[in-house]
């Protein structure tokens, strides 16, 4: 039985040898032999590697200091916080009651913490985690604006100074310009206008003739301007009613049918239209005859008096 194998493993494990290598021979009958050696004395490209030895020790890395820890930086609380917006005494108008509220923190509002915005006193409805907090419904007139900051378990962190704002209403009108005969569509007409106010585009516009009870919807273009057909309504009603509906608010105005309309289309209606043709026409010097009819009670005019044969 060959020992060999035995041998080399028992010399890999003394610690004299430790810098040896070990090197594979070949002999002439053709065995392979593995032997300890100083690395000197084994050839080239016979070296074996020794996976028992220990890797060297790992050069140690000196620790670099980037300037970030993972230990959480303690808030140490709000220094100030301020309305930017509304400016106090200032004035906002909006047609839906919209107030935007824009805040000023220092430092800067926290994760964890919301704004309540109070109006004349009111907690505004809603936590916000946001600087700027847009108010709806607000009604025209003076107001009292203040906001807080909370934390989660609702306790106050800091307070705002009180600010007065006026909301106005947008000035809005309604413009009707022209009431014309459809040149496509005979006997019906167009009539086309302007709406000044907040929320123009795509506004609903309402044409009503109240008379007969009929209706005509359109919208209001991104210019402001609209322009609705409708039938052949102008020609008999002297009004008609035009009504806008912009963000929830109505805006009304009965309009009368100009009758300058009507000139020229040879249409007659209620207002205007040609003047009657008498043929023949009378002389310039007529003057009707007669006694005229009797203001006395009970008389008649001779001209009228029957005359009965019996």
């Amino acid at each position: 039985m060959d020992m060999k194998p035995n041998i080399l493993f028992a010399l890999l494990l003394l610690p004299g040898l430790a810098q040896a290598v070990i090197c594979k021979t070949v002999g002439v009958d053709g065995v392979v032999s593995f032997t300890d050696v100083p690395a000197a004395e084994c050839p080239q490209g016979s070296r074996v590697t020794d996976y028992l030895r220990p890797a060297p020790p790992a050069e140690r890395v000196e620790q670099v200091d980037t300037g970030i820890t993972g230990r959480a930086v303690d808030f140490a609380g709000y220094r100030a916080i301020a309305i930017a917006s509304p400016e106090d005494g200032g004035i906002v108008r909006n047609n839906e009651g919209r107030v935007t509220v824009q805040l000023e923190f220092e430092p800067r509002l926290q994760q964890s913490h919301f704004i309540t915005v109070y109006v004349d006193g009111k907690a505004f409805r809603g936590r916000y985690g946001s600087s700027v907090v847009d108010l709806t419904g607000v009604d025209p007139g003076e107001h009292k604006l203040r906001a807080k900051v909370i934390d989660a378990k609702g306790k106050t962190l800091i307070d705002s100074k009180t600010v007065s704002f006026t909301l106005l209403r947008a000035p809005s009108r309604i413009q009707v310009d022209k009431v014309n005969p459809d040149p496509d569509r005979p006997g019906s007409f167009t009539i086309t206008g302007g709406f000044q106010g907040t929320q123009v585009e795509d506004s609903d516009v309402l044409i009503r003739f109240p008379l007969i009870g009929t209706e005509y919807k359109g919208k209001v273009e991104a210019d402001g301007t609209w322009t609705i057909d409708v039938g052949g309504e102008p020609v008999s009603e002297p009004r008609y009613q035009v009504n806008v509906n912009t963000g929830g608010l109505q805006f009304s105005k009965t309009q009368d049918t100009d009758p300058e309309v009507f000139e020229g289309q040879g249409v007659v209606n209620y207002r205007s239209g040609p003047a009657p043709d008498y043929d023949p026409a009378a002389p310039p010097d007529y003057t009707p005859k007669g006694s005229g009819i009797s203001t006395t009670p009970g008389q008649t005019n001779p001209a009228f008096r029957p005359n009965y044969t019996p």
